[in-house]
């Protein structure tokens, strides 16, 4: 779908960062059927035993913890451990006055992931029109998961910071690893990031994407998302998979009509060539344009008609008024429908499309277009004797008559304009086939459950109270500097901590009161250690700490001599 040369751009603190030779990560690529191709290309991340020995630190001294100074002071002394970084970038997101300092390191660790690559896995497109040779990921895998997350961070502060072409970028190289898995749930928004960049050739990648020949399906395994590749083809099919069309999505199903209107609002240039074909004149190609988005609007109004009160609602339109122009009264009856008719899926997905899009849909052309096919929808419904508006994937086809001459005009138009329609809209038995595939679709859709909805609908994170701040500003400077001076040593304290954390494993777990007493006997002096009755002070200790426990007569500071 995308490729790009570089994902971000290293900063003057960022140098010779190690490969997997020179105890840093790599990748690898093999071959897998799961792909969208028998065969296909996938592309996996690989860590050196010294980068395993650092992450494995990081899990069971750093993480266990909680203590977020300790994983500052741990990415001062591992900057280029992508977990920590990543981990350290979200705590610094949630504190005041650091969104700079967090976004300084998200960037560190996507040029660590970038220094990682093969020379081939960010291949630019060729120049004839053959297929993009672009490798596939896999984010069930380990090694994989932390990139997914840091492209998904940064395609989340890039809309926050109200960068929509970055946003837009980040999400389809999201999208391009993964299409029909979609693992961190992009297309949620990726119709969003489109539209709202307000730019023609995103605009066309809506319509390009909803019209491909091979247009995106969302699947859904409620058992197991991944294949075993060393099962045979019997096995899988045995698997309970559930599959629906883009266009199925609530999101998609709305934006694909908004672009189709957007397309035909563009004033076509004849000497570039129209993207369409040549030999249609501008205002017949317009017109043709503007029956598909009618067509588009309608279908997504049959579907999922909870969708208007709800987009009009936000957008505080006056529902209530009458006037010669508009008479949102006389129809909103049939749409109407109470959002518990809603599966969980879809009501999920709407609630964020709503959020997230309202204003795409509030110019007063636009609100027009929308009063005017929702006025064909209820009528149909009336028709019909359909008293109201059901919300339903299967929902009531219009009359024959008037469906076959609709569908005729757009495939005659489609015809002659080379587009690949999706939308069915004719004929009993397409009737009958969309309905067998609408009963998935609830079912196909419950895959977006698992995401979190203020990561796609929030614009800034939730910060903690300044009184509250856990985190030492003195120990984030260090971690901000990859080469700072004096950080290649490993910290005593983690050190410390790691040995105590495995002496109590090895002790059963827990703390008893045998050990309490052991470390009391052990700070008075009277352990028996061989070291005088003394005892030594960590200096990495907190401040206060050394300072109280230096004025004991029987301890020591390490490093200072007695006196």
């Amino acid at each position: 779908i995308v490729c790009l040369h570089s994902l971000t751009k290293p900063s003057l603190t960022i140098s010779n960062v190690p490969l997997k030779q020179g105890g840093g990560m790599g990748m690898q690529s093999y071959s897998s059927k799961r792909g969208k191709h028998s065969n296909a290309k996938f592309a996996k991340f690989i860590y050196s035993d010294t980068y395993r020995s650092a992450l494995s630190t990081f899990d069971t001294t750093i993480v266990n913890s909680g203590d977020v100074n300790a994983l500052a002071m741990f990415v001062a002394d591992n900057p280029y451990c992508v977990e920590a970084v990543l981990q350290l970038s979200m705590v610094l997101f949630h504190t005041p006055n650091n969104m700079e300092r967090g976004t300084s390191l998200l960037r560190r660790a996507m040029f660590v992931y970038e220094s990682a690559f093969l020379g081939s896995f960010l291949k630019q497109q060729q120049q004839d029109d053959n297929e993009m040779d672009c490798f596939e990921m896999d984010i069930s895998l380990d090694e994989n998961t932390t990139f997914f997350t840091s492209l998904f961070r940064l395609m989340q502060i890039a809309c926050m910071m109200g960068c929509m072409d970055s946003c837009c970028a980040f999400a389809r190289i999201i999208l391009s690893f993964d299409a029909n898995v979609d693992p961190m749930g992009v297309l949620l928004v990726l119709d969003y990031y489109a539209l709202a960049t307000m730019n023609i050739d995103n605009t066309q990648f809506i319509i390009d994407l909803v019209e491909s020949d091979e247009a995106i399906h969302i699947s859904w395994n409620p058992t197991t998302e991944k294949y075993d590749d060393d099962k045979e083809e019997e096995e899988k099919g045995e698997k309970q998979q559930y599959i629906c069309p883009l266009v199925d999505m609530p999101n998609w199903a709305y934006s694909y009509a908004l672009a189709l209107r957007r397309m035909s609002q563009e004033e076509i240039d004849d000497n570039d060539g129209d993207y369409l074909g040549d030999d249609v004149e501008d205002e017949d190609l317009k017109n043709k344009l503007d029956r598909q988005a009618d067509i588009a609007l309608q279908e997504a109004l049959r579907k999922y008609p909870s969708v208007l009160p709800l987009l009009l609602e936000q957008n505080k339109i006056d529902t209530k008024g009458r006037s010669c122009l508009l008479d949102w009264p006389s129809i909103l009856d049939h749409y109407n429908t109470s959002i518990a008719m809603v599966s969980p899926s879809e009501k999920f997905i709407i609630g964020i499309f709503v959020k997230r899009h309202f204003r795409l849909w509030k110019p007063d052309d636009v609100v027009s277009w929308l009063y005017r096919n929702a006025v064909i929808v209820a009528k149909e419904n009336d028709e019909n004797g359909i008293a109201s508006l059901k919300k339903n994937d299967a929902s009531t086809a219009p009359e024959e008559s008037g469906i076959a001459s609709a569908t005729a005009s757009v495939e005659d138009d489609n015809a002659m304009m080379g587009i690949s329609k999706n939308i069915s809209l004719s004929s009993s038995s397409s009737q009958e086939q969309h309905q067998q595939v609408a009963m998935g679709n609830k079912e196909a859709l419950n895959r977006y459950l698992r995401c979190n909805a203020d990561d796609f609908t929030s614009d800034t994170f939730q910060m903690l109270p300044a009184g509250a701040n856990p985190l030492d500003p003195r120990l984030v400077v260090p971690a901000l500097e990859a080469n700072h001076p004096g950080m290649g040593g490993r910290r005593r304290m983690i050190q410390q901590q790691q040995v105590r954390q495995q002496q109590l494993q090895a002790g059963g777990g827990g703390m008893h009161d045998n050990d309490l007493e052991r470390i009391l006997m052990e700070q008075l002096g009277i352990g028996g250690d061989g070291n005088g009755g003394r005892v030594e002070i960590d200096p990495d200790s907190p401040l206060v700490e050394v300072f109280l426990r230096s004025m004991m007569p029987w301890t020591r500071v390490e490093g200072v001599p007695r006196i």
